[in-house]
């Protein structure tokens, strides 16, 4: 069993409808999201989440009533909280998470996940589908520990060459 972060955008691609409109890479990984979220919520890893439901409450706002990214997180929690590793977050003036020195990233948003990570040990990997800022802060991170786990790299890779 392991301890793991989730970005909200996995939740919210997985969440995405599949349309003939859609590129290729994009479907690719609204599949590959949906894949791999199934399996971890039919598997024994722990989420990292706050206390204070921050974490949860990004993800809730950022998927569909009903959707299938709705049913999964209902699902998982509704199982034993044993699924899930809570930690408490320092935060600033402005609600974002603080994070420890050394631990630098831009976007304001995506503190909290990593505080979340680096309060387990060891520091829970970070799960990214659509976001490039993840990308771009890789190496720093996993100079201190911390690896980011792309689920889809193609798509990844056509957002930063579009940029």
């Amino acid at each position: 069993m392991s301890d793991i972060v989730i970005d909200a955008n996995v939740w919210a691609m997985a969440d995405r409808l599949i349309s003939e409109e859609l590129p290729i890479e994009e479907e690719q990984c609204v599949r590959a999201c949906r894949d791999w979220l199934k399996q971890f919520v039919d598997g024994d890893n722990r989420l990292v989440v706050d206390w204070e439901y921050g974490i949860i409450s990004e993800y809730r706002r950022n998927i569909r009533a009903n959707g299938f990214a709705e049913q999964l997180l209902n699902k998982l929690e509704s199982e034993s909280r044993v699924r899930f590793a809570g930690v408490m977050l320092d935060v600033d003036n402005n609600n974002h998470a603080i994070l420890p020195e050394g631990f630098a990233v831009d976007d304001p948003s995506d503190r909290k996940f990593v505080a979340a990570a680096v309060k387990v040990f060891p520091y829970a990997p970070i799960y990214n589908a659509a976001d490039t800022d993840w990308a771009k802060e890789r190496e720093h991170l996993a100079s201190l520990g911390l690896t980011i786990h792309e689920l889809c790299p193609d798509y990844i890779a056509q957002l930063l060459a579009e940029a």
